[in-house]
């Protein structure tokens, strides 16, 4: 699970080691875990396979699909099927966790502007929306193994959930806080729905009160950032917009199948447009936003893959949540719900950034796997449970 985390040099050993699992599960005789693979996702491949033929650097885009797209699928369909060593990766991935808010905290002592980087030599891709979006992604699986576990491994869960909004704090991202309120509502109203009326509406003043500091700290959070300014400002002020009109205005040129999957074969297409030259001049003030991605996962992949791999790639969501709350349970409910906000999530979050690619892609879809893996462990553990007794 470390290699998840945003330490970008360290790109070869992210790929050996999510390799490494794939080995790993085949040798240990799950190569068949591809029969349990939804129908979604091998929609997903043909489209975005067919894709391929108007991606303007086909070779590129296919490089970028194996490791962005099949290989986390299949480390997250491999880890499905390792109930039995979900008790170590978690921990692992929880102290990974910590080690990054730590980073963070080394950061703002050595006097460090995350808004602009990180000390040379230290290996580490510290830009606020990034490092935002591993924070909230994992505060779903750290409440799911507070609820549903005991001992160490509960209080290194306590410990994530207490350190998570800090680093989120730290990066100074306001769409990390709105993420953040919304998975607490998911995690909060599907985990006690079997509570008392009486625990439900305390538990409803704690989520207002909770949505209500999230607020909060997204506006300090723009001010810190911007300065005194007004919501119409903050609005208006962002370069978002103009970026969103240049993407969009891509889109009509190829609907159906897109120009070719991957950020980097989106930035080729921009060159190859001609660049800030054939930008209006309202929208040149973006160009440095506008070659970067644009700002939006849903626009992006309009971009990338058109209409059809964006419809697959939703349909592949929706599938895997469809499949966890069809396992919803009493006992499962912690775990049901962290699924379900792990998703939603990553969709919020990348309503205003797309960092959809390799690093956020393997954690994302190894978390879903994780999730899976700790229900099969926590129904065998109250199955033996109930055996003995």
């Amino acid at each position: 699970m470390l290699a998840g985390m945003p330490w970008y040099h360290f790109l070869a050993w992210q790929r050996a080691s999510a390799v490494a699992l794939l080995i790993f599960g085949a040798s240990a005789g799950r190569a068949s875990v591809i029969k349990d693979w939804l129908a979604p996702v091998w929609l997903w491949w043909i489209c975005l396979g067919l894709g391929l033929a108007s991606s303007v650097r086909p070779l590129e885009s296919l490089q970028l699909l194996l490791w962005s797209v099949v290989l986390p699928l299949g480390v997250a369909a491999t880890l499905a099927q390792m109930p039995a060593m979900v008790r170590l990766l978690l921990p692992v991935y929880l102290l990974a966790l910590l080690g990054l808010v730590g980073m963070q905290v080394l950061m703002l002592i050595e006097g460090v502007d995350m808004q602009v980087g990180a000390p040379a030599g230290w290996r580490y891709y510290p830009g606020p929306g990034l490092s935002s979006s591993f924070l909230v992604l994992a505060f779903p699986v750290a409440w799911a193994v507070f609820f549903r576990s005991q001992g160490a491994l509960r209080l290194l869960a306590a410990l994530s959930l207490l350190a998570l909004p800090a680093g989120v704090y730290m990066t100074l991202n306001r769409m990390a806080w709105l993420v953040l309120a919304v998975a607490f509502v998911v995690l909060l109203t599907l985990s006690v729905a079997q509570t008392s009326w009486r625990r439900r509406g305390q538990l409803l003043l704690l989520g207002l009160l909770i949505i209500s500091l999230c607020g909060g700290l997204a506006w300090k959070a723009t001010r810190e950032r911007m300065g005194p300014t007004s919501m119409e400002q903050v609005y208006t002020q962002d370069a978002r917009h103009g970026v969103w009109r240049y993407w969009w205005s891509q889109v009509p040129s190829s609907p159906w199948w897109g120009h070719g999957y991957g950020i980097r074969v989106q930035q080729a297409y921009y060159r190859d447009q001609g660049g800030i030259k054939s930008l209006p001049a309202s929208l040149r003030p973006y160009a440095g936003a506008i070659v970067a991605h644009g700002h939006n996962a849903i626009l992006d992949a309009l971009v990338q893959t058109g209409i059809l791999g964006t419809l697959g790639w939703l349909l592949v969501l929706a599938g895997y949540a469809v499949r966890f709350w069809r396992q919803r349970s009493r006992a499962d409910a912690p775990i049901v719900a962290a699924a379900l906000a792990l998703i939603l999530s990553l969709l919020l979050k990348n309503m205003t950034d797309d960092f959809v690619e390799f690093g956020l892609s393997l954690q994302f879809w190894s978390l879903l796997g994780l999730l899976q893996a700790f229900s099969s462990d926590c129904k065998k553990a109250a199955s033996s449970s109930a055996s003995t007794g």
